[in-house]
């Protein structure tokens, strides 16, 4: 029988020699990452070289509008789905797809909005009334214009006979 396995267990100990050898090879590696990013560092962190005034171009500063004039063709291309805001409710509907021609001044979308509508309606029946309005006090300014000329011509032959 046996009575126990000190006698074989043994410690297996890690070569030393590999150890140097991983520790030197981070070292290098450190080594040869700082030398290949040291002059790539200058140049960020660096003024670099130096330029002379004659060629630059320099003016002064003012406040003004910006204003930049771009005359192209071109193509609408939806890169990604627009969100759209309106005041209003209501539904939009696209008149033009992706990839579609365009030109200056058309219609890409409209806005169909009932409540809109309604208040258009109701701005179109006020503008009505108030035109109407208006042609009956011309109407009723000329029978006074008229009649105030009859009495004028009457109050003459009056003054006459």
């Amino acid at each position: 029988m046996i009575r126990d396995t000190s006698s074989q267990d043994t410690v297996l100990a890690r070569p030393p020699r590999r150890r140097r050898l991983v520790v030197a090879a981070a070292v290098v590696a450190v080594v040869a990452l700082g030398a290949w990013s040291l002059p790539h560092a200058r140049q960020m962190l660096g003024t670099g070289g130096s330029v002379s005034l004659d060629r630059l171009g320099l003016d002064d500063v003012s406040r003004g509008p910006f204003v930049r004039d771009i005359q192209a063709e071109g193509r609408v291309v939806a890169a990604f789905s627009p969100t759209l805001f309106a005041p209003a409710a209501g539904a939009v509907t696209l008149q033009v797809h992706a990839g579609d021609s365009v030109k200056k001044g058309q219609v890409l979308a409209t806005l169909a909005s009932p409540d809109l509508a309604a208040k258009l309606a109701q701005e179109q029946s006020s503008a009505d009334t108030l035109q109407t309005d208006t042609l009956r006090a011309r109407v009723e300014a000329g029978e006074q214009r008229a009649a105030l000329q009859g009495a004028r011509e009457n109050a003459a032959i009056d003054v006459k006979a």
